[in-house]
């Protein structure tokens, strides 16, 4: 299932990045500014290395009950197969953590090259706290440790609370509903 959710959002997330979607999201290609567009490669190889992201986490969600073997001198006929599942499940969720990064900072180059200030103030705090990690990505370079520092930002649940979502369920303030302005008119 978490596998299947980093689908959608590589998806989404490709329609960011690919200008053949301009009408519906209106980005320059590979969400680099219009004035470097040809010159730079923007996010292209964020793309590319999502996909292959999210095809190996799809990969890895096949049943570990296939490889089950006999053991006790064929005593026992099906070996449990719950902790390489679980391993497996482990190594998916570090693979959607990654993803899920790309994404944002996709979406974080995104909200600029629109405006910070158009956006919903909970997607502004948000925003700051990735740019603190990662700044705009206006020339090729590398973005593994950018990544590496937006993962830790999920791991350790700082960007869940700069959108406004404490640790046991969202905040009940004026950034609960920014998803909602967001998705409406605010930042359309």
């Amino acid at each position: 299932m978490i596998a299947n959710t980093v689908s959608v959002a590589e998806a989404w997330r490709t329609m960011l990045a690919g200008g053949g979607h301009r009408v519906l999201i209106p980005l320059p290609s590979d969400i680099v500014p219009v004035a470097e567009a040809g010159l730079h490669h923007g996010f292209k190889g964020m793309q590319i290395a999502a996909s292959a992201i999210t095809a190996e986490a799809l990969k890895q969600t096949g049943p570990a009950s296939v490889f089950s073997r006999s053991t006790e001198s064929h005593n026992q006929d099906i070996v449990s197969m719950g902790t390489i599942a679980a391993r497996d499940a482990r190594t998916v969720n570090g693979l959607v953590r990654e993803v899920a990064a790309i994404h944002l900072l996709a979406l974080a180059q995104a909200v600029e090259l629109r405006g910070v200030e158009r956006a919903a103030p909970a997607l502004r705090a948000v925003h700051a706290l990735i740019r603190e990690h990662s700044a705009f990505v206006s020339h090729d370079r590398g973005l593994d440790r950018d990544i590496a520092a937006v993962c830790r930002l999920i791991e350790t649940g700082d960007l869940r609370r700069a959108a406004g979502f404490a640790d046991d369920g969202p905040v009940r303030d004026d950034r609960s509903t920014a998803t909602e302005r967001y998705a409406t008119e605010e930042f359309a």
